[in-house]
């Protein structure tokens, strides 16, 4: 039987702004756009929120209130 890879666990901590690129805090890891974690990569991250691609679909994550 042929398993299918599970999306992975990912939370959102922090989100980190100001004059340069804006990063995100995900898993305990600092990343920017562009970078890699868990096999999803970061495409862009706002005031509240990180959109990541994972496979063939979009992952948003959201700060917890």
């Amino acid at each position: 039987m042929l398993s299918l890879p599970t999306k992975p666990r990912l939370t959102l901590s922090g989100v980190i702004g100001g004059p340069g690129e804006p990063m995100a805090i995900i898993n305990g890891s600092l990343l920017g756009p562009g970078d890699a974690i868990e096999g999803a990569t970061l495409l862009d991250v706002t005031g509240d929120s990180a959109r990541l691609r994972w496979r063939d679909e979009d992952v948003v994550l959201r700060l917890a209130r």
